[in-house]
This record gives structure tokens, sequence and C-alpha cells, in this order.
């Protein structure tokens, strides 16, 4: 049977969640109950980019560490930004892609542009340029909360427009994209929508802004 892989990041010493100490090509066993981000479950991402992109949503390691992984038993996911697992072991450490301030901005657009129908919108959005993506966020977030957006997207346009409200620095725009992935991809599933989010396809698309 092949093997599932999924990726783990890890501190510089490979230890996680309250000093939790990986070994490779050991296979670790918790429960595989409760809620996700608990000692019930090993958490895990899909692809390589999504664990950096995601990774300050569920606590950031410096220098991170990160690794493939086989996974099996118990598994439960959350929109897409993570999974939990019951089983794992840390097969090979590869190195971490490399994403610039740009990329994760554009990736949490991206991920917000999903919940939206509104055609002019996305014409708009898909006219810029790469300079654009840190300079627009205020004007994007604007735009959004002036459309008739669905209930469901509202709470991500609640988190682009404190981006707006305190965009003094590159960084604060960084962080509040990445808050707007996270709830675009939440509010995606409360709309019935997330199946068709693919937040692997945004993350790459995302790599092409340079």
């Amino acid at each position: 049977m092949k093997a599932t892989i999924r990726y783990k990041l890890t501190d510089k010493d490979m230890r996680t969640y309250r000093g939790f100490l990986w070994k490779p090509l050991k296979w670790y066993t918790v429960r595989g109950v409760g809620e996700l981000c608990t000692k019930g479950w090993f958490h895990l991402y899909t692809h390589p980019l999504l664990a950096i992109l995601l990774s300050p949503i569920f606590g950031s390691y410096e220098n991170p560490r990160l690794f493939r992984a086989e996974v099996r038993g118990r598994s439960k996911t959350d929109c897409g930004l993570k999974e939990g697992w019951s089983e794992v072991r840390l097969t090979k450490e590869i190195e971490p892609p490399v994403v610039n301030m740009v990329q994760r901005i554009a990736f949490g657009i991206l991920c917000v542009l999903e919940v939206y129908t509104n055609e002019e919108l996305r014409i708009w959005a898909n006219k810029r340029t790469t300079t654009w993506v840190v300079k627009s966020v205020a004007d994007l977030a604007a735009r959004a909360a002036a459309e008739s957006a669905t209930a469901a997207a509202e709470s991500a346009v609640d988190l682009a427009a404190r981006a707006a409200k305190s965009m003094r620095a590159a960084e604060w725009a960084a962080e509040e994209a990445l808050a707007a992935a996270e709830s675009a991809a939440a509010t995606a599933r409360e709309a019935a929508i997330y199946k068709d989010m693919n937040l692997i396809k945004l993350a790459k698309k995302a790599m092409e802004i340079k």
C-alpha cells in the first residue's frame, strides 16, 4: 500500500508542542480524538508551501526544520489549513521553501477572493502587478467591504479591513493577510464551497509573484 505523505515542522532541535522530541523513522502514536491543536492529534500539512505560509497561525518556529512524514490511522482536517493524524513518522528532512513577504500577502488575498462571486472584484485584482500586492492591501479591503459579499465572506473582510487600519509596516499586512486566509478557508466551508477551494493551488499561484 502506498504511504500517505504529509509535512511536519519542528524547531531547530526537532521539538514541537510542549517540547515533544521527534526522532527520524520512529512511529509515534496518539489517540486521534478531540479537537485539533490538542494532545489527541499530531499536526501536519498537506504541502511544504502550506507548512511555511500557514505556520504563523499555529505557532511559528524560529529557523524551522521541515520534514517529509508518513501518516496513518485516524485523521482530521481543518478546512485544508492543517490536518491531524494519530500515527506519524518523520522520514526525511527537506529544505523549507523560501517565501517572501509579498508572496505571503498575495496568498492571503487569493484566499479571500475565493469566497467572492463578484466578477468585477476578480478582474480588478487579477490586473494588478507585483508591487500592487504590498501597496494595495488597504485598497483591496475597502473594495471588498463595499461589495455585496456573502455572509460567509464577512469575517474575511473584517480581517482584511483591520489590515487597512493598521498597515504601518508591511509585516502587519502580511499577518492580516494570513489571518484572512485562515478565515476565508473556514468561511468557505460554512458556505459549502470549501470543496472548490484548493489552498495548494493558491499557494503556488502566490509564489509566481516575485
